[in-house]
């Protein structure tokens, strides 16, 4: 049986809903991979953090769910990655 946890949380009025969902397989640049963390910037900690832009930014790892012999050659985590720099990849479910 395939059981699953829903993670519930509110968020404030001004946070919009974030684009993509935890585990969800997409691609960034040529490389696929897993979200396995989100955050929130706002403008100001975008800023004090030399980021481009405020908003959802995303962890991605690009070895989970894969055999170890895969991570001979996998890129390094994606840390940080702005909403904007991210693609679903079409009619995948999450991981």
């Amino acid at each position: 049986m395939d059981e699953s946890t829903n993670l519930i949380i509110t968020l404030p009025d001004s946070v919009p809903e974030p684009k993509f969902e935890l585990f969800q397989r997409v691609r960034h640049g040529k490389h696929t991979g897993v979200i396995v963390g989100m955050e929130w910037l706002c403008p100001m900690d975008a800023l004090t953090q030399n980021m481009s832009s405020h908003g959802w930014s995303y962890r991605i790892s690009f070895l989970y769910g894969k055999p170890p012999e895969a991570a001979f050659n996998a890129p390094d985590y994606g840390y940080d990655i702005s909403e904007h720099c991210i693609h679903s990849i079409e009619g995948a479910e999450a991981a």
